[in-house]
């Protein structure tokens, strides 16, 4: 099953990931080269976009640059 999820990285970064829930999961880092968050979606992510500025245009990210791991996962933070 597919969905969709938007959250706010901890440096104020959006992010909004399409994934397939039946999949495991995957670790994301964010793109901002500072920001040593890592955030947890329960599916295989099939595309990532990120909005670096209130209310600018979503750009898609490319994923080998941000996924950290693929695994099971039970959670999202």
């Amino acid at each position: 099953m597919a969905g969709v999820v938007v959250w706010r990285c901890d440096c104020g970064v959006e992010y909004k990931a399409v994934f397939n829930s039946s999949s495991k999961g995957m670790a994301v880092r964010c793109a901002t080269p500072t920001c040593k968050t890592r955030h947890i979606i329960t599916g295989q992510v099939a595309q990532l976009f990120v909005q670096t500025l209130a209310e600018g245009p979503w750009r898609e990210l490319i994923l080998s640059d941000v996924i950290v791991e693929s695994r099971a996962v039970s959670g999202q933070s």
